[in-house]
């Protein structure tokens, strides 16, 4: 029997939810990251670099990029605004093109660097985060996010009367700042489904962010056989933020066929806890 499934309440928040712990996932980051085909480029700095800021405040980082080659490598880095949909699409519009960029306010030390041989070189980049509004008080308020696009220059060579091109990566490292402990974490709970993936069985669960501050919940499925608990089923930790959806994919394999009841938790941590119960047959 195919597996169907029943969304009977609207996504609400929770009070108290059967005992569930309240606690936020930190941001998931890569390391060591190669950015160069065959050219000995790696990016040693985190994918995701978030700060909590204060208006008006003015703060630096930097990017590390490390050149195992015998060769300086030469590698750029851009400034991009980002957004993404549950459906896969992502885009790097220019910067500023998003309503909560913060890409006008980061400067880089440059634009262009050459790696030395056997080196680990250290770009920066300053934040500087304007002030609140005399007029408004609310004008600045929440998550603001950007990325810089880390990329080799690409280079050729000649081989037998032939171009060979280097094949690159680019990166991206997301540059978010909070505005101290102000906006809302708040979603939207767009569809789900029961999907089968090869051998596998997948709740499908699609959340749009709809609040104003960036926030990984920890987004999990409890499923219940005439008031009893059957298992906890998890999730992989995504990032939201404001105005973007993502699509969980929530591990259903090994149950008995049958119907059961569901709660899909959406935890981000003190007030941000949600729920919304599900009919599943199995």
């Amino acid at each position: 029997m195919p597996s169907q499934l029943r969304f009977t309440g609207s996504i609400c928040p929770v009070v108290l939810l059967l005992g569930v712990a309240l606690s936020v996932v930190g941001a998931t980051n890569a390391l060591a990251q190669d950015i160069g085909e065959g050219q000995g480029l790696r990016l040693r700095s985190d994918l995701i670099q978030q700060t909590t800021v204060q208006p008006g405040e003015r703060l630096e980082n930097r990017v590390l990029i490390e050149n195992t080659s015998d060769r300086p490598r030469t590698v750029s880095i851009e400034r991009s605004d980002l957004t993404y949909s549950f459906d896969g699409s992502r885009s790097f519009p220019s910067p500023g093109s998003v309503e909560r960029s913060n890409s006008d306010w980061i400067s880089l030390s440059s634009n262009l660097t050459t790696v030395p041989p056997d080196t680990t070189l250290a770009v920066g980049y300053e934040i500087q985060v304007p002030g609140r509004s005399p007029e408004r008080r609310d004008s600045l308020l929440g998550s603001y996010w950007s990325t810089l696009i880390v990329e080799p220059t690409q280079t050729s060579r000649q081989s037998q009367g032939r171009i060979q091109i280097n094949a690159s990566v680019r990166y991206s490292v997301q540059i978010i700042t909070h505005i101290e402990e102000t906006g809302t974490k708040s979603v939207n709970l767009l569809s789900t489904n029961v999907r089968a993936e090869g051998e596998d069985r997948r709740l499908i669960a699609d959340l749009k962010h709809t609040g104003t501050r960036s926030f990984q919940p920890d987004v999990y499925l409890e499923l219940y056989d005439g008031g009893s608990l059957v298992g906890k089923y998890p999730a992989e930790p995504r990032l939201l933020h404001p105005s973007t959806s993502v699509r969980y994919k929530i591990p259903v394999d090994g149950i008995e066929a049958g119907s059961y009841a569901g709660v899909l938790v959406i935890d981000g941590g003190e007030e941000a806890l949600y729920g919304a119960q599900l009919d599943l047959e199995l």
